[in-house]
Parts: structure tokens; C-alpha cells; sequence
């Protein structure tokens, strides 16, 4: 439903790399998540979100991807 690129992030790769650098020791293949690109569920008229059962997606272009799936608080 949605689709980021990080060119389009308020902050540039090399800026986000350099201030978690100084908080944590960053290691070959450690993955940064930047949160979400616009279009949030909240913001969508009806809102949408996640459910039971539905699937998250991130892609990496040439990497691979990373899959979520979703299970509802039973608790």
C-alpha cells in the first residue's frame, strides 16, 4: 500500500548513519529502519491498518526482502 524510497527522507542516509554511530557500533549487514513513508493508515480516509493475518513487505532493491506477518493481541 506503500512505496519509499530514502531519497525521500527528511534526513539523508549519510546523516541518520552518523547519529546512530554515535549511540551504537554499527556492523556489516545491520539494517536501519526509518519508519514509514507517507500515505500512513491513520492519515487514509476510511483509516487503514494492519490486521490478522495480513503480510508486511520491505525490500531492499538487489538485497532481498523481509517479511512480517501479523498476528491480533489474543491477550
Amino acid at each position: 500500500m506503500q512505496r519509499g524510497n530514502t531519497r525521500d527522507l527528511i534526513f539523508s542516509v549519510a546523516h541518520l548513519i552518523e547519529g546512530l554511530s554515535n549511540i551504537v557500533t554499527l556492523y556489516p549487514g545491520d539494517l536501519i529502519l526509518t519508519a514509514t513513508p507517507e500515505g500512513i493508515g491513520a492519515g487514509r480516509k476510511p483509516p487503514r491498518f494492519l490486521s490478522d493475518g495480513e503480510v508486511l513487505t520491505s525490500r531492499i532493491q538487489g538485497i532481498g526482502e523481509l517479511r512480517q506477518s501479523f498476528v491480533a493481541n489474543r491477550g
